[in-house]
């Protein structure tokens, strides 16, 4: 059995963000040459929900809650399904099969937190890539109540006095619902 869902239209995100446009940094005129028959396709043939609002991630995590054995397979390209989204993913790009704990969730979230999302337009702590990302979630042992008060010190040194409102519109941009 598989439910695939497909983006369908909206996203609340792009009323929450101000400090850049949510996927602003897109090209919006460039459009994949047969985009409308593969939706097309797509719906027909293998029955795709059309998610409306927000991004099909979002569909695929509530789902995923939904199902407490975890004996589902989320099936993406996508890096965002390791955080929110516990439980058994298969990439098939990289041919990897894995399972992700709640606490490794959490954890990339926060890692995101730091780094932002480029492909989204969702910036992240100023200096912060990878490698300084990761060393924050070593220096709190991993251990995601520290890594998130350390999370929030970096916002308080970057935002000053806007520090929650950044840190909220950042975490809202990030989490899949």
């Amino acid at each position: 059995n598989y439910k695939l869902y497909l983006h369908g239209g909206g996203n609340f995100r792009e009323e929450i963000a101000t400090i850049q446009p949510y996927k602003g940094n897109r090209d919006r005129s460039h459009v994949p040459k047969y985009k409308k028959e593969i939706i097309e396709y797509m719906g027909d043939v293998w029955k795709a929900e059309f998610v409306q609002g927000m991004e099909s991630d979002d569909a695929i995590c509530i789902e995923q809650h939904k199902n407490t054995d975890k004996g589902t397979v989320i099936v993406s390209i996508d890096k965002d399904i390791l955080q929110g989204m516990y439980g058994w993913n298969y990439n098939p790009m990289r041919d990897e099969l894995k399972f992700t704990t709640v606490g490794e969730a959490n954890n990339f979230f926060f890692w995101q937190m730091l780094v932002g999302d480029s492909s989204d337009n969702i910036p992240g702590i100023a200096g912060i890539g990878d490698k300084r990302a990761t060393a924050v979630l070593e220096a709190a042992n991993y251990d995601t109540d520290k890594i998130r008060e350390a999370v929030k010190e970096l916002y308080k040194k970057q935002y000053q006095d806007g520090w929650e409102k950044a840190y909220m519109e950042v975490g809202t941009l990030l989490y899949i619902l």
